[in-house]
């Protein structure tokens, strides 16, 4: 009986591995989709039809992908989401340097930081500009 369990707990246990694998992968190509294809981005009320919006809200949903401990010049990337710390995102480093990206950024900057309605609108736009950089740097390309 307990060969049973431990073989259906180790099947269990490659089953989870191989899911997770498959939803990493998924969010990269959602993420690489959105980027380079702002257009194909779900439609945001909040975003009046701008689609560079729309990708960068689609954008911040996908900020999971960054690996934990992925730095910065130095600084965890995922930190400045954790404290929702947008204004040192956006002061201390370089804005995205590929136009596209560029071009997400500022009308996600709009709606989500200069048009921001609470904290929840902030770290919107945290999330997306820390995708953003990750992407931007290459780490995110496929």
């Amino acid at each position: 009986m307990n060969n049973i369990i431990k073989t259906i707990l180790q099947c269990a246990a490659v089953a989870a591995c191989l899911s997770l694998t498959s939803l990493s992968h998924a969010d990269i190509k959602s993420m690489n989709q959105f980027y380079n294809n702002p257009a194909s981005a779900p439609k945001v009320t909040r975003c009046k039809g701008n689609v560079n919006c729309n990708a960068f809200y689609a954008l911040s949903k996908e900020w999971q992908i960054i690996p934990k401990n992925y730095k910065l010049e130095g600084y965890k990337l995922r930190s400045f989401i954790e404290e929702n710390d947008g204004d040192a995102l956006n002061r201390d480093f370089a804005p995205p340097q590929q136009d596209r990206a560029y071009q997400i950024l500022e009308a996600g900057a709009f709606t989500f930081k200069e048009k921001a309605r609470n904290d929840a609108d902030f770290l919107i736009f945290v999330k997306g500009l820390a995708v953003l950089h990750y992407i931007d740097r290459g780490q995110g390309k496929q």
